[in-house]
């Protein structure tokens, strides 16, 4: 069943019907909040986007697609405590903060964020799963937030919002701009078709896992889906690593890892897969997402919340 907010565990759903649904109510809020992200993104100065708990999975696919659509200066998703040690008391040139808090659990962070940029006058937009909350309501300014209760409502809005904003950005109309635009907005049959395409392959996963534990490598692109996969499996008691393909050592993953990577980045999995092979280690599974690496990010959140369904066997 779907959690109260107040549960440590906001991801959490009882069936691919719950998710269905889930997922067609989050497309909707995901529409309602766009314009409000849109246009505080647009403003003047640079865009730093911050987070605190799984709202590390949103900023991360905002800044992928914005990223990569645009080509604009901004920098990796920072965590909320950088940014108001190490941020907000030393930078000179104007900017403005995209914050996303993953649960009421990290009240306390986000405002100690909010009291630093409040104190040196930056602009900042905090997406909360409770705007009655009330320390929020104490420490970011009023008409400074939007409440998005869940992970996929933030992933969906996240998404949507920084593929509005580089379209705003750049003018770009292109098919490709289209084509993720209709898979965004439109979900009808994608957690049947993910189930059916996917659902033998993480059964396996989570039995597999079992077994001692997982290093999940994964691709900075799929960097939102591997957090999102290893939540699921440290709530179904599992020991997890993740490790970014690049900075992931070829000795030290343990006897269990799990590649993630999208169809254009099978060079990664290959890599990782032979350098295994030279150093002795254990094999490595593979799991490729096939679909456009930008679109991905959401399947591989999906596909992480399903491995949650798998992994408790109520499918």
């Amino acid at each position: 069943m779907l959690q109260k907010p107040g549960d440590r565990n906001p991801v959490g759903v009882g069936s691919l019907e719950e998710l269905d649904r889930l997922l067609h109510r989050s497309v909707e809020r995901a529409e309602e909040a766009r314009d409000r992200i849109v246009s505080f993104t647009q403003g003047s100065g640079d865009l730093i986007v911050t987070f605190t708990g799984l709202g590390s999975v949103a900023a991360w696919v905002f800044t992928n697609f914005y990223q990569v659509l645009a080509q604009p200066r901004v920098s990796d998703p920072l965590p909320a405590y950088h940014a108001s040690l190490h941020v907000a008391p030393y930078r000179e040139e104007e900017y403005r903060v995209l914050h996303w808090m993953g649960s009421p659990w990290e009240r306390g962070e986000t405002a100690r964020l909010a009291d630093a940029l409040y104190i040196m006058g930056v602009p900042a937009l905090y997406i909360v799963p409770d705007e009655a909350d009330p320390l929020l309501q104490q420490k970011v300014p009023e008409g400074a937030s939007v409440e998005l209760s869940g992970l996929l409502d933030q992933v969906m809005a996240s998404a949507v919002s920084a593929l509005g904003l580089a379209v705003e950005r750049t003018g770009r109309g292109d098919m490709r701009v289209r084509r993720l635009e209709q898979e965004l907005l439109t979900p009808e049959g994608v957690v049947e078709g993910l189930w059916g395409s996917y659902g033998a392959q993480l059964e396996e996963l989570v039995s597999w896992a079992r077994g001692g534990g997982v290093s999940i490598v994964h691709t900075r692109m799929l960097t939102p889906a591997a957090i999102a996969l290893g939540e699921t499996l440290a709530r179904l008691g599992l020991s997890v690593s993740l490790w970014e393909a690049s900075s992931a050592p070829p000795e030290g993953l343990g006897d269990r890892v799990l590649v993630l990577y999208t169809s254009t980045e099978a060079d990664v999995w290959r890599d990782i897969y032979f350098r295994r092979m030279r150093t002795g280690g254990p094999g490595v599974r593979g799991l490729e997402i096939r679909t456009d690496p930008l679109s991905a990010q959401v399947y591989g959140v999906l596909l992480g919340i399903m491995a949650g369904l798998a992994g408790r066997g109520v499918i």
